[in-house]
């Protein structure tokens, strides 16, 4: 009930709008911003506590609509279950919408080539009673997958079989 409760609050300010970008060799990204107002775009999420620091994820999210609707800044507005928020200004950043094109490409090239991406680490990860099933437990990076050993760059198209 609470949950529905949230997303009710949420909607009231919400005033969703979608739009895309191309991140190169036939790859787009596509997304649907909270709010976009005069000179910001807005993230609004629901946690259980109040962050420090924005999650990296709505971060590089937020910088990809500030790109998208051709913002200078956004806004990453968290709340929590009693109703207070937290605000992050963001200003928009070219180096990172670049990494994030490029991991875009990176994914295309491997959901085309049948290989599935490995797992990233992110904030939720360090609480999940199942990580040992995604990540290894050793501080050897040579077993993280495919982002860190870089072998994706290895992958060739594989032949169509009919």
């Amino acid at each position: 009930m609470s949950k529905i409760m949230q997303k009710s609050a949420l909607s009231i300010m919400e005033k969703p709008v979608t739009g895309e970008l191309d991140a190169g060799s036939g790859v787009k990204l596509v997304g649907t911003a909270e709010r976009v107002e005069d000179d910001v775009a807005m993230v609004f999420k629901a946690v259980d506590e109040l962050p420090e620091m924005p999650y990296p994820e709505h971060f590089i999210q937020l910088n990809s609509y500030l790109h998208m609707f051709d913002k200078p800044e956004g806004v990453i507005v968290y709340f929590d279950k009693e109703g207070n928020e937290m605000e992050f200004q963001v200003p928009r950043s070219n180096r990172l919408m670049g990494e994030t094109k490029r991991r875009a490409r990176i994914l295309n090239t491997l959901l085309k080539n049948n290989v599935a991406p490995t797992i990233e680490p992110s904030e939720k990860c360090l609480e999940c009673p199942h990580n040992e099933k995604c990540y290894y437990t050793s501080e050897d990076k040579v077993k993280w997958g495919f982002w860190a050993r870089g072998k994706w760059r290895e992958l060739k198209p594989k032949d169509s079989i009919l």
